[in-house]
């Protein structure tokens, strides 16, 4: 199977929830005993070759309402996954380049590791444990840079 069509599988199944709801409502019983004849014990639509085609051919005898309204669905939750993954990735390679560390790996285990310092062992927040030695400790600063007048907001 194409990675595009392994693509529009992913957003289907992140929407799929939506879509039992609005095949419920829009269309023949028969529609939701083979949307759950599709999505089976694991709860996602099967991904192989085989069933392709079958799963297809479903899509194009939904209503034009349920199509428009779970098209809509999709295209929401894609824009949402896709930005959330995008500003997450900013932010984590901006922190690897003020930082100066080798890896976003290894931003993300400095941010565990401040975590760690404002929580106890046994305390309320679990402790995450992230290697033996602490790249926290390696920075003069105990908190994540900021400008200096958030640092004075923050303060006052």
């Amino acid at each position: 199977m194409s990675k595009l069509l392994e693509w529009k599988f992913d957003v289907i199944n992140d929407s799929l929830d939506k879509l039992f709801v609005l095949v419920e409502k829009n269309e023949h019983p028969r529609m939701l005993d083979d949307l759950n004849a599709f999505v089976k014990k694991t709860g996602k639509l099967e991904l192989e070759d085989s069933s392709f085609m079958s799963i297809n051919d479903w899509f194009d005898y939904l209503s034009p309402e349920t199509l428009k309204s779970f098209k809509r669905t999709m295209y929401e939750k894609r824009r949402k996954k896709i930005r959330l993954k995008h500003e997450t990735q900013v932010a984590l390679q901006t922190l690897k380049e003020v930082l100066k560390l080798k890896s976003v790996n290894d931003v993300i285990l400095y941010l565990l590791d401040i975590y760690n310092e404002g929580s106890e062992i046994g305390g309320p927040r679990p402790y995450v444990h992230t290697m033996s030695e602490s790249l926290y400790d390696k920075f003069d600063e105990p908190i994540l840079p900021l400008y200096p007048r958030a640092r004075v907001a923050m303060c006052s």
